[in-house]
């Protein structure tokens, strides 16, 4: 039923509002779906006429002020002037109820210019509905996708009319203790969980360049129906009998070679036992009306039904045992037992073949039995370490040691084998691989009881348990240190070592060998990729006494930058705030930056480019971090704040949105009762702009009371949580650290020197080939500053090509490729045209060359930017600076929405390549903080004089070329080596 007192928005215009239509609102779907979008500050129309759903879904939706539910028929006449009545013009239309409405839908979609999204099955109605989306995005060219999806289940899952659909097979399995299976069981289903189904659809709906295209919403891994219902049966309440019915394999719908996991990503989070959990859960909480008996098989289909237990069921095809009955001619059934042998002597055969059979291959057989343990113990235990649960970690961790151990005395006794085979080196790659594991086991033993000591301390720190903070300190450092001893060895050796364990050719054919051996040598290289993180977190360790205030205590100025802003140093500084640590006890309050910035007194003179581009005649700590070297910003931050509040601190710590989002998708949801909002990871943007900067005025509160409010619930729920999701936390906080969205500086030296040697503190890059002799040294950095007064960087992608051409001298000449589109809509906040001043610093000494804007050559001026100074009218002016021991070239760029630009720079770099036989290139790409995952590709031509060899994975390596690709999500040290050829006709040639 409608609530009119929903259908009006007092409290804004509402086409400031994006509304959102969703058809079939009240299912499961569509329930979920609603829920989603609520978090968007959006305008929300739910229909349905409870054909399948159920208002009892929409139960916490129908308390928001942004949801309108309509219960009407999606075929009746006046669907559109009723819509177009009770929404206004609408944004975007999910329509996910079947078989109705969709043409009406469509000419909305076409009027309203919105953006539509069908949900379609393998029915012939859904068929029908996707020539029609495909007829107006072709005619019409309408906003429009096609997502196809099967087999969601979870809770609110109710039962259609497909009785071999996968929701009336769990429905009928909860509801009853005999359950029917048709065919023999080996139906095939792709399950996915509803809150995946959800964020598929969402992604198809709002990622870009998605119009146009059909995606399958598809599991990637299949299970049969008998399979399933033996992972369903530990969730129910009674053991389950099942009845195969004779309705023969029923067919499985067709896969579509478009995939939306191969576009966004996507693909099925949830672990398919815990979700069977849940589903059960749910229908145990349902009313009585849920529970629909199952259905009365015909006749004619009862006289070959077989009630079988379903734990006695074997899936089989048959063909296997039929394969076996040629090797036992004389098997015959003879009433209900069977008569396998007609003499002794035939059995004592049988079974002196078994036994030398059994002597022969029980080693090999055993030797994969351990390592498919080992595996999956070492897989369970690290999936433990990131939920919390490290006492359950520890034993599957011991437990994958003795594996890996067993496996290795396994190999000794096969060695023979391997001998016959002539295959010496097959057996060494096996055994050092098992040694290598065994390894892997006993160096995350120990990371575990560190962890153990580690989350006695952080529950001091927040204040939510007892303990002596210095001892859990200290233990913890104790056993991080033999960890990172244990996994850098390890790594070093596995670096040294084949990682590739081949299998004798006559071992290839039996039965999950090659699995197996895929999956070893995919997962030990995936498991070392985090041991970095190990010297990362040594090194904070060794400083964490003083840094929590043991020794006295200590202050640091947190400063909350929005990075959709972006800026040299992170992004645009909205808040600040000062963590105060004494005697490990934390204390955090937040501040507006404009409140404490207009207490400057007297003129502070800003970098030219934010007087000229920005028109701010004056600097304040909201824009102090101008430097791309953190340290130097830190540093002028520091100052700021001093002057206007008289707050003196201890270091900085400056955190972006970005980092936010990483930490929020480890902790999930929470709830700021202020706004009566739950923020996560996928609207935190959307709600900081929201509440902290829409209609946003010097001297408000707004940025301080939302960023507060956030701060004091992440602080509530780190506390509550913290034993769980410890460690995914930590990792958190690492890979924010490594991908530059969260940034230290410290006042203390060493600890300051340390983190700048593992490239963690920010700052400028040094020369690559300090201290290497036969080193040529490169380096490139690109630093976008927003000065539009928007948040376009959110909109915004950024490419960069970088061009290497060394000539026959050794002199190396470049060519930069900047590359930015911007996907903002319109000129509306928060995106609009992108007006960024760029800087490109390079290796000190190159020189410049030649400027191109969208391929044309353009008239420049280059030299110190001035205030005042005159140009002439289609010049360029290019900002020639120092910049951290580097040269920098910048200028201002514009870019308007829904258009790409190009800038193009060539340079010189100073020196030439030494004459030497051997020349090791070194080029350092540095990402800016705050920056998002740029691409990145390097092209590099030489002359025939040099032969290039690299280490480069997935580079393109040809005699005279190399070509290399990368997202540049981090800091890159990029290598190769070349060797001089022909030695003589090329100095015969030079001279």
């Amino acid at each position: 039923m409608d609530n009119p007192a929903r259908n009006v928005q007092t409290t804004q215009n509402l086409e400031e509002v994006p509304a959102v239509l969703i058809t079939g609102a009240a299912g499961c779907l569509g329930s979920f779906l609603v829920e989603k979008i609520d978090r968007l500050s959006c305008r929300i129309f739910g229909f349905d006429n409870f054909t399948a759903g159920t208002k009892k879904n929409l139960a916490d939706c129908l308390t928001s002020p942004d949801f309108n539910f309509c219960e009407k028929n999606l075929n009746d006449s006046d669907l559109p002037d009723y819509i177009e009545q009770k929404t206004g013009r609408v944004s975007y239309i999910f329509h996910l109820a079947k078989a109705a409405g969709t043409l009406s839908l469509l000419e909305i979609a076409r009027k309203s210019q919105a953006k539509f999204l069908l949900l379609s099955d393998s029915s012939l109605a859904s068929k029908e509905d996707e020539a029609l989306v495909t007829k107006y995005y072709q005619n019409y060219n309408l906003n429009s996708r096609i997502v196809r999806i099967r087999d969601v289940y979870g809770p609110r899952i109710s039962r259609n009319n497909n009785d071999n659909s996968l929701p009336n097979l769990l429905i009928n399995a909860f509801n009853n203790r005999v359950l029917n299976i048709y065919g023999n069981g080996l139906f095939l289903y792709y399950p996915v969980y509803v809150a995946d189904a959800i964020e598929g659809i969402m992604a198809a709906m709002f990622g870009t360049d998605t119009a146009g295209h059909i995606f399958n919403l598809y599991n990637p891994e299949e299970i049969t129906a008998l399979s399933l219902v033996k992972k369903l049966q530990p969730h129910l309440p009674h053991e389950l009998e099942i009845i195969f019915a004779n309705k023969g394999n029923l067919p499985v719908g067709k896969k579509s070679s478009v995939r939306l996991d191969e576009t966004f990503g996507w693909k099925p989070q949830k672990n398919l036992e815990e979700g069977l959990y849940e589903t059960v859960r749910w229908l145990s909480l349902e009313p009585v009306a849920v529970k629909q008996a199952q259905k009365i098989l015909p006749e004619n289909e009862k006289e070959t039904e077989k009630i079988v237990p379903v734990s006695a069921v074997v899936e089989t095809s048959g063909s296997f045992w039929q394969r076996i009955a040629k090797f036992f001619p004389k098997i015959s059934r003879s009433g209900a037992h069977t008569v396998l042998f007609r003499t002794k002597f035939q059995f004592r055969a049988i079974l002196l073949v078994l036994t030398a059979f059994l002597l022969v291959f029980w080693p090999i057989f055993s030797l994969m039995l351990n390592s498919f343990w080992a595996v999956n113990n070492l897989k369970s235990g690290q999936s433990l370490i990131v939920s919390g649960s490290l006492e359950q970690a520890a034993k599957k961790i011991k437990n994958s040691r003795n594996n890996w151990q067993a496996a290795r005395s396994d190999l000794e006794k096969s060695g023979w084998m391997f001998n016959l085979a002539g295959k010496q080196d097959g057996y060494n790659n096996w055994d050092n691989f098992f040694n290598l594991a065994q390894k892997a086991s006993d160096g995350l033993g120990h990371l575990i009881m560190a962890g153990n000591s580690y989350q006695k301390a952080a529950k001091v720190v927040l204040g939510d348990g007892g303990g002596v903070l210095a001892r859990d300190l200290a233990e913890g450092l104790s056993q991080l240190k033999i960890s990172d001893d244990d996994f850098s060895r390890l790594a070093a050796e596995f670096n040294t070592n084949s990682a590739v364990i081949p299998a004798p050719d006559w071992l290839k054919n039996l039965t999950g060998i090659k699995r197996l051996q895929d999956k070893l040598n995919v997962y030990l290289p995936k498991f070392l990729t985090y041991v970095r993180y190990l010297s990362q977190a040594r090194l904070l360790a060794e400083s964490s006494p003083a840094i929590l205030g043991l020794n006295g205590k200590q202050t640091y100025l947190l400063l909350f930058a929005n990075n959709m802003e972006l800026r040299p140093a992170g992004g645009f500084i909205g808040s600040y705030g000062l963590l105060t640590f004494e005697n490990g006890k934390m204390d955090l309050k937040v501040q507006d930056v404009y409140s404490a910035d207009g207490r400057l007194s007297g003129h502070v003179e800003p970098p030219v480019p934010i007087r000229k581009y920005l028109n701010q005649p004056h600097w304040y700590l909201r824009d102090s971090n101008w430097s791309p070297d953190f340290r130097e910003s830190a540093s002028r931050a520091e100052w700021f704040l001093e002057k206007e509040v008289g707050q003196k601190v201890d270091g900085t710590i400056l955190f972006d949105l970005s980092a936010a989002q990483n930490l929020l998708q480890v902790l999930g949801p929470v709830y700021l009762d202020d706004y009566k909002v739950k923020v996560d990871s996928s609207n935190l943007f959307a709600l900081a702009s929201k509440y902290s900067e829409k209609n946003f005025f010097p001297g408000s509160s707004q940025k301080r009371d939302f960023l507060g409010a956030l701060a004091g619930t992440l602080l509530v729920n780190l506390k509550q949580n913290f034993n769980q999701k410890g460690p995914g936390l930590m990792l958190a906080f690492f890979t924010s650290l490594e991908d530059k969205h969260l940034s230290l500086y410290f006042h203390d030296q060493i600890l300051e020197n340390s983190l700048n040697q593992y490239g963690l503190g920010g700052a400028v890059g040094q020369d690559p080939c300090l201290g290497l002799a036969d080193c040529y040294g490169d380096y490139l950095m690109v630093v976008d500053a927003n000065l539009g007064v928007n948040k376009v960087n959110y909109y915004v992608r950024e490419n960069l090509n970088q061009k290497i051409v060394i000539d026959n001298n050794g002199q190396v000449r470049e060519n930069l490729t900047l590359t930015y589109q911007n996907n903002s809509p319109d000129q509306n906040w928060p995106g609009g045209t992108y007006t960024d001043f760029v800087r490109i610093l390079l290796p000190a000494g190159s020189l410049f060359g030649n400027l191109q804007i969208d391929g044309v050559d353009a008239g420049y001026k280059l030299g110190p930017l001035s205030l005042n100074g005159k140009i002439a009218p289609g010049t360029t002016e290019i900002d020639q600076s120092t910049e951290s021991g580097k040269i920098a070239y910048g200028l201002l760029i514009s870019v308007l929405p829904q258009t790409t630009k190009t800038v193009s720079i060539s340079y010189n770099l100073g020196p030439s390549l030494t004459d030497g036989p051997r020349t090791i290139y070194r080029l350092l790409v540095q990402k800016q903080l705050g920056s998002i995952d740029n691409s990145y590709q390097l092209e590099a031509d030489f002359p025939d004089a040099y032969q290039v060899r690299t280490n480069l994975k997935n580079a393109d390596v040809k005699k005279n070329s190399l070509i290399y690709s990368q997202s540049l999500n981090k800091d890159s040290l990029l290598e190769w080596e070349l060797i001089k050829i022909n030695r003589g006709a090329s100095d015969h040639n030079g001279s």
